[in-house]
C-alpha cells in the first residue's frame, strides 16, 4: 500500500490547520472547545491548531442522551493564508465555489480556515468554462487539496487525499480497523489510546510545475466514558501556556503523561546485530516542534550523548547523530523530550512540559545486540499451543518461559515486553532452575496500561524479549511476537519444566508431585458417591470410559484435601456446570462455574463471584486445573490460568464435587489429586 504526503515549503505563504469544531455546522467556532457546546450528532474534525489535541469518548456527552459529536473523527482539513497575493493562494481562493461558503469566504478568511477546492477555473472574464466543450486536464491545472493520515501505532486508521472536503472519511472508536494485528474484534479503541493526527496542505500548478506546501500534525486520546469534561479540542499542557485546561493525555504506569516519544528507529526490546546502524527517530505527541535530548549507554558503559529538536509536525530524526552498534550485550537509551517554546495558547512557562518514551520509568528503555557468540533463546508459550477456534476467544493470560543454555553461571535475566508504542514490563527476573519465566496477566497489564485489550481477551501485538548473561560473560537472547493469542509460525522451544502452581495443560501429576487420587471409569465409578444415580453414568466416548453426568445432579469423591492440584478433562455437551473444590459441611467450597464462555469462581457462603470471559468449545475435551498452594488459589484451562485470586482465610480441607446444572450434559474423565512436594 503506497501513500504520500507533502514538504513544507520555508517560509511558505500558507497555514496547514483542521477545522474548527464538528462537521455540519453553519457558524465558525472557537478553536477550542467541548463536544457539549454543539448539537448531538456530526464527527468532530482533526483540530484546527498544529500541536492541539482532541479528546474523544466513546459514550455521551456529560447531560446528554444523544450521541455525538465525540464519538468519532473526520478527516476535515484547511488552510490559512499569510500571503493571500501569492499567485498561487490567490488562485486557490478564488476557484471555492461559492456554494461551500454559503457565498461569502470573507469570514472564513478572516478566521484562517480557507476550504480545498480542486475545480475547473474560470476564465478571465469570470464566467465558467462550458462543461459542453468537454473535460480537459488543463481546466484542473491548478490544484489545491489535503493529505490526512491517522495512526495508531502497529494500526493504520484513515489515510484520505482530498480536493475537498469529502464528509466521510469519519472513524468511530468501536471500529475494528479491518482486523489489523494489534485490535481487537469487538472493542476497537480502549481509554488510553492516542493516534497522531497528521496532514499537508498543497497547492500546485501542474502546467507551470509550481507548488507550495505546508504540514500539519495533532493529536487524539480516548478518554473514560465517565470523564467529567466529555469530548473537548484543547491547546496541550494543562493550560501550562494561560489557554484551556483539558487535562492530561492520559494515565500510565501510574503516571498522568503531558508529553511522550515513540522510538521507532530503533524499538525498546529489538534485537539487533554487531554493525547495525542506531537511529534515533520517532513522533512526539504533541505534535510540535520539541527538544530532545538522550543518551545512548553500551554494555561496558561507553556514553554517547545527543541533543536535537523535532520539526514543526513534532517528528524526530537527526541522520547526524547516527552510528554504528560496536558490541553485543544489554543497551540502555535514556531519553527526556521537553517543550520549551509556543503552543497554540502561546509560549509555555517554566518548568517547561517534559516527558519521554511510554516506559515504566518515563525515561529509559533498553535493547539488545548480538554477534556470532551469543547464545539463542528460544522462548516457549502456552499460547502456541490453542487450536484457531481459541484465539478470539477471550483468553486473558500467557505463560513464557526459556530453558537457558546447559551449565549456565547465572541468576537473572532481563525480560522486556512492550505492545506497539508502549514499553509494559522492563525488568530483572530471576533464574529459577536454568528457567527465565514471566507470567502475563492481563488483567494486570490493562491496569498499567488502559488500552492493552487485557479484560475481555488479548488482542494486540506483545513482543516479549529476554536477555541473560552468566559470570563467564555468555550472553543469550531470545524474542517472541504474538498477535492477541496468536502465534504465527511458533518456533520450536525446549521442553521446560511444569510446576504445580500455575496450569499445566494436563490431566495428570507432574514430576514433583504424589498423586493421592485417580479416577479414569475404566472400571467404573466406585470411588464416587451421586446425588441422583439415575443421573449419572458411564459411558464410552471415543476410545476410553467417561463419566456423564445430566440434569441437575451431584458426584463427589474424597474428603480431606487440604494443599493439592485438581486436574481433569471436562467436555460440555450443553448448559454448565460447578466444579466444586475443598467441599465441606456449611455450604463450605470454592465452587468454580464452567460454561462454554465464562469461568466463575465463589468462595463458600459469600454472595460476590469472581467471573472472567473464556471460551470452552463444547462438544471438546479440556484440561480444567484448580488448585491452591500458600494460600493462592488458582483456576485453568488447557494450560491457560484464567483466575487467580490470594485467599487469606482459606477454606478447610475437603472433597471434590462435580455439579452438572439444570438442563444440562457433560462428561468428565482422568481426574487425579496430587501433592507437590
Amino acid at each position: 500500500m503506497v501513500y504520500g504526503s507533502g514538504i513544507a515549503t520555508p517560509n511558505g505563504p500558507v497555514i496547514a490547520h483542521g477545522l474548527r469544531g464538528p462537521d455540519n455546522i453553519g457558524s465558525i467556532p472557537p478553536p477550542w472547545g467541548f463536544g457539549s457546546d454543539f448539537e448531538a450528532g456530526g464527527h468532530h474534525q482533526f483540530p484546527f491548531f498544529t500541536g492541539d489535541i482532541l479528546w474523544g469518548i466513546e459514550g455521551l456527552e456529560p447531560n446528554r442522551d444523544e450521541m455525538g459529536p465525540g464519538d468519532s473523527v473526520n478527516t476535515g482539513m484547511s488552510f490559512q493564508a499569510v500571503d493571500a497575493d501569492h499567485s498561487l493562494v490567490a488562485r486557490a481562493i478564488k476557484q471555492v465555489p461559492p456554494g461551500q461558503v454559503t457565498g461569502d469566504i470573507t469570514a472564513l478568511l478572516q478566521a484562517g480556515q480557507i476550504p480545498h477546492a480542486t475545480f475547473m477555473e474560470l476564465n478571465p472574464d469570470g464566467s465558467s468554462k462550458s462543461a459542453s466543450e468537454g473535460f480537459r486536464p488543463e481546466q484542473l491545472n491548478l490544484r489545491s487539496y489535503a493529505y490526512s493520515s491517522a495512526q495508531r501505532p502497529g494500526v493504520r486508521v484513515r489515510e484520505v487525499i482530498q480536493g475537498s472536503h469529502i464528509g466521510k472519511g469519519y472513524w468511530r472508536f468501536n471500529d475494528a480497523y479491518h482486523m489489523q494485528s494489534g485490535n481487537g474484534s469487538s472493542e476497537g479503541d480502549l481509554p488510553g489510546e492516542f493516534k497522531f493526527l497528521y496532514g499537508a496542505t498543497v497547492i500546485r500548478d501542474t502546467k507551470l510545475k509550481e507548488g507550495i506546501f505546508a504540514i500539519y500534525g495533532s493529536g487524539w486520546v480516548l478518554a473514560e466514558n465517565d470523564d467529567p469534561m466529555g469530548s473537548r479540542f484543547m491547546p496541550p499542557f494543562q493550560g501550562n501556556a494561560g489557554g484551556p485546561n483539558g487535562g492530561p493525555l492520559f494515565n500510565l504506569h501510574g503516571r498522568d503523561i503531558d508529553m511522550f516519544f515513540v522510538p521507532l528507529g530503533i524499538r525498546p526490546g529489538a534485537i539487533l546485530e554487531v554493525g547495525d546502524v542506531f537511529r534515533m527517530a520517532g513522533p512526539i505527541m504533541p505534535t510540535l516542534p520539541s527538544k530532545v535530548e538522550y543518551s545512548v549507554i553500551a554494555p561496558d558503559g561507553d556514553v554517547r550523548t545527543f541533543t536535537g529538536r523535532a520539526n514543526a509536525a513534532g517528528y524526530f530524526y537527526d541522520t547526524s547523530a547516527d552510528f554504528e552498534l560496536d558490541q553485543p550485550g544489554l543497551w540502555t537509551v535514556e531519553l527526556t523530550i521537553i517543550h520549551d517554546g509556543m503552543t497554540s495558547a502561546g509560549h509555555v512557562q517554566e518548568p517547561y512540559p517534559s516527558g519521554g518514551p511510554l516506559t515504566p520509568d518515563g525515561r529509559t528503555f533498553h535493547f539488545v545486540v548480538i554477534d556470532g557468540k551469543t547464545e539463542q533463546l528460544p522462548i516457549a508459550t502456552n499460547l502456541a499451543y490453542l487450536k484457531p477456534e481459541r484465539w478470539d476467544r477471550d483468553i486473558q493470560n500467557a505463560y513464557f518461559a526459556s530453558l537457558l543454555p546447559s551449565k549456565w553461571a547465572g541468576d537473572t535475566a532481563r525480560a522486556i515486553v512492550t505492545m506497539p508504542g508502549i514499553v509494559l514490563v522492563d525488568k530483572v527476573l530471576p533464574v529459577s532452575n536454568g528457567v527465565i519465566e514471566w507470567q502475563l496477566v492481563g488483567s494486570d497489564l490493562n491496569e498499567i496500561a488502559g488500552n492493552f485489550n487485557g479484560k475481555n481477551g488479548l488482542a494486540d501485538t506483545i513482543t516479549v524479549t529476554f536477555f541473560a548473561e552468566d559470570l563467564s560473560n555468555i550472553q543469550t537472547a531470545g524474542t517472541i511476537v504474538t498477535h492477541g493469542a496468536r502465534v504465527p509460525n511458533a518456533s520450536p522451544a525446549p521442553s521446560i519444566p511444569l510446576r504445580s502452581d500455575r496450569p499445566t495443560g494436563f490431566a495428570a501429576c507432574i514430576q514433583g508431585e504424589t498423586e493421592l487420587f485417580t479416577s479414569d471409569f475404566e472400571l467404573g465409578a466406585q470411588e464416587w458417591g451421586f446425588s441422583d444415580e439415575s443421573s449419572w453414568s458411564v459411558v464410552q466416548s471415543e476410545d476410553s470410559k467417561v463419566l456423564q453426568g445430566m440434569g441437575h445432579a451431584h458426584a463427589s469423591a474424597g474428603d480431606n484435601w487440604d494443599e493439592v492440584i485438581w486436574r481433569m478433562r471436562v467436555k460440555l455437551i450443553s448448559g454448565g456446570l460447578h466444579i466444586n473444590f475443598h467441599t465441606g459441611g456449611e455450604g463450605n467450597r470454592y465452587s468454580v462455574s464452567f460454561w462454554e464462555q465464562t469461568t466463575g469462581l465463589t468462595v463458600g457462603n459469600e454472595s460476590t463471584s469472581v467471573e472472567v470471559g473464556s471460551y470452552h468449545s463444547p462438544q471438546e475435551w479440556h484440561v480444567v486445573e484448580i488448585g491452591i498452594q500458600n494460600d493462592q488459589l488458582f483456576i485453568g484451562s488447557d494450560g491457560i490460568l484464567e483466575i487467580e485470586q490470594y485467599q487469606p482465610n482459606p477454606l478447610p480441607p475437603g472433597g471434590i464435587d462435580f455439579e452438572v446444572l439444570p438442563d444440562s450434559v457433560a462428561m468428565f474423565d482422568n481426574i487425579v489429586i496430587c501433592k507437590p512436594e
